[in-house]
């Protein structure tokens, strides 16, 4: 991540500590895939399970399950600012869409 990018999302409170004491970028983590469950209850386990699986995988990744949305097949969590893109590309190619959460600049 360049020098430019790292400020823009500076300024929109989008990077905060992560619980690994490392920088983070905050973001949200939507699931792409078509799902086989047919129950709310089902879905919500598989989705839960999806993304602890992920951050099983990449220890870096922290996840609020807490924030997870079974209507909108998201998560809130924080990639690390180091091995973003990285991580990200990862991720992207598991059907798993980024966005970064963040205010808009004044």
């Amino acid at each position: 991540m360049d020098r430019r990018t790292l400020q823009k999302l500076a300024d929109c409170d989008s990077i905060v500590p992560t619980s690994l004491g490392k920088w983070g970028v905050k973001v949200s983590m939507q699931y792409r895939q078509a799902l086989p469950m047919n129950t709310f209850r089902e879905t919500k386990r598989f989705l839960q399970a999806k993304f602890e699986e992920l951050v099983t995988q990449n220890p870096s990744l922290t996840i609020d399950m807490e924030r997870l949305s079974v209507s909108s097949l998201t998560v809130c969590g924080t990639l690390p600012v180091d091995g973003f893109d990285e991580l990200r590309s990862l991720l992207e190619n598991q059907q798993i869409h980024i966005r970064v959460r963040g205010r808009k600049p004044l």
